[in-house]
This record gives C-alpha cells, sequence and structure tokens, in this order.
C-alpha cells in the first residue's frame, strides 16, 4: 500500500496559480502579450511566489497572436508562447 503524502504548500500554491492563469489567460479571448504577462506575475505575486518568473520565449506573430500558458517546473518558470486565435 502506497503512503500518501499531501502536496507541499510551495506546490499547492503554482497549482492555484495554473488554474488562476488558465481561467484569466483564455485563447479564446487572445490578451495582449503585455496583459498575459502582468496577470501572470499578479498571480505569482499574490501567491507569495518568489522563485518563478514569466518568460515570452518568442514573439507573438499575425499568424499566432495569442499567448498559451506552459509550466517547467524544473526551471520555474511561467512560459507564455504564442499560438493562433481559438474560436471566433
Amino acid at each position: 500500500m502506497a503512503n500518501y503524502l499531501p502536496p507541499s504548500e510551495a506546490v499547492t500554491s503554482i497549482i492555484d496559480v495554473q488554474d488562476r492563469l488558465i481561467e484569466q489567460i483564455n485563447p479564446q479571448t487572445c490578451p495582449s502579450f503585455d496583459d498575459a504577462q502582468r496577470l501572470a506575475n499578479q498571480a505569482l505575486a499574490d501567491a507569495g511566489i518568489e522563485d518563478w518568473t514569466v518568460v515570452v520565449p518568442q514573439p507573438a506573430t499575425d499568424q499566432r497572436p495569442c499567448p498559451s500558458l506552459a509550466f517547467d517546473s524544473a526551471t520555474h518558470q511561467i512560459l507564455l508562447v504564442p499560438i493562433d486565435r481559438i474560436g471566433p
């Protein structure tokens, strides 16, 4: 029988940040990258997470104008990656 270990407070906090940002940075509404970066930084600050950063590894293009989220737990980065517009 496996032992259950509750998630650490840090893990719970980043999961809360992920859940919040998935709601706020929705490709269907296609917020600007500046707005998405501001929302991500604010979510980290509100959760008291200081060892994660927000990174935009590629600039948006006309073909991929919308930010999508990726979370890299190894490097403690939230990545805002350009994608196609989704929806109407």
